[in-house]
């Protein structure tokens, strides 16, 4: 079973146009070239679920929001990843699940493989798509959350 305890070290995503590393372990957007990051609520990140032809499509990862409308055909409604669009799916990324119900930010209970398949979708996504901002509790406006990876885990 995997715990979250268990990782002490973290490493924060590379988004040298985004946003800043500061001390303490948080990334500042407030020095960054561009728009700001924004803290999403789980109703407003809802409004990017690719029913709006026109609108953007966000996905969430570990709280993270990235912005997918550039593959937009794959979120939309009645495509294999729209259960992904608008929401945190951090635990049906994990499962590699495309079940509705598996598409939350919830990660306990995953075993240290799913984790660790978790940890390369964020690693995909960061590649391919733009951060728009955080979303969950545990975000803040312009910052984005640690992300314990598979490079940063203790060795045991």
């Amino acid at each position: 079973m995997f715990s979250h305890a268990r990782y002490k070290h973290r490493v924060f995503y590379s988004v040298k146009a985004l946003s800043t590393t500061k001390p303490g372990g948080t990334q500042d957007s407030s020095e960054a070239v561009g728009a700001p990051l924004k803290h999403f609520t789980a109703e407003e990140l809802l409004q990017y679920d690719g029913t709006d032809a026109n609108g953007a499509v966000y996905v969430a990862i570990k709280g993270v929001v990235f912005d997918v409308t550039d593959n937009r055909k794959a979120y939309e409604p009645g495509q294999g990843y729209a259960i992904f669009a608008g929401r945190d799916a951090s635990r049906a990324l994990g499962l590699m699940s495309l079940k509705k119900k598996d598409a939350v930010p919830n990660l306990d209970g995953l075993e240290e493989k799913q984790i660790d398949v978790l940890d390369n979708w964020v690693k995909f996504y960061q590649k391919k798509y733009m951060i728009m901002g955080t979303v969950g509790p545990n975000a803040s406006p312009g910052r984005l959350p640690a992300i314990a990876t598979a490079e940063t885990k203790p060795s045991e």
